[in-house]
């Protein structure tokens, strides 16, 4: 699922969305990408998530960008264990 929010989140409101893999974007005025790095880190987050910012066209509001690393089945992990 894809999320967009006009804020950055508290950790209660990251964690749902974060387990479940899902893409999250954020347009917010002073977005830090060093913050929102801890805070996934701090979630447990760290080696899953991948986060960019950059900049919309339209408004050129800064924009972060949170995708899973890796979206890994059981079957896909199974073939990558003999590697």
């Amino acid at each position: 699922m894809k999320h967009i929010h006009t804020r950055s989140l508290s950790d209660e409101e990251l964690r749902p969305a974060l387990a479940a893999n899902d893409l999250i974007r954020i347009r917010a005025a002073g977005l830090s990408l060093r913050k929102i790095e801890q805070q996934i880190d701090r979630l447990g987050f760290g080696d899953l998530y991948i986060v960019s910012v950059g900049e919309s066209k339209f408004n050129h509001m800064p924009t972060a960008n949170l995708s899973p690393a890796l979206a890994i089945d059981g079957r896909t992990r199974d073939c990558l264990a003999g590697f």
